[in-house]
């Protein structure tokens, strides 16, 4: 009796833990980001300019950025790695993007990955910038 109880409450416990990946799977969420902050991670200093503003929307496996603000930055998408109560990342051969719901503060790593990151090199070749702000939900 006492393993039938346990079995019980170890299922009630992990379900919902496991669920928690999907909780927003299929609801499209819509954010607007103020850029506050534009960081050049290969010269390591800050970028004195107005970032405009993120527009992200999330929508199945799919994060879509864009800054109609900014001339040249286009739209992006990016594959959802996770979408839970807590956090919203994504990511593409060149960014990575991350919502953290709680305080709706975002980060975008842009010029990463091969197109502009040198192994052979040492790191960063200058092109690399981190974007961060905080969103509001729309």
């Amino acid at each position: 009796m006492k393993q039938h109880t346990f079995v019980t409450l170890l299922v009630s416990v992990v379900t919902p833990l496991l669920l928690v990946n999907n909780v927003h799977a299929n609801e499209q969420e819509s954010f607007k980001c103020p850029v506050d902050q534009v960081y050049s991670t290969g010269s390591g200093r800050s970028v004195d300019m107005d970032g405009g503003e993120i527009e992200v929307t999330v929508q199945g496996r799919v994060v879509t950025i864009k800054n109609p603000r900014i001339n040249g930055f286009g739209t992006h998408d990016l594959t959802l790695i996770t979408n839970t109560n807590i956090e919203i990342k994504g990511r593409n051969r060149s960014m990575i993007f991350s919502l953290r719901r709680v305080p709706r503060e975002f980060v975008l790593h842009t010029g990463i990955g091969p197109s502009n990151f040198s192994y052979k090199g040492g790191g960063h070749t200058g092109k690399q910038m981190r974007v961060a702000g905080k969103c509001s939900k729309l």
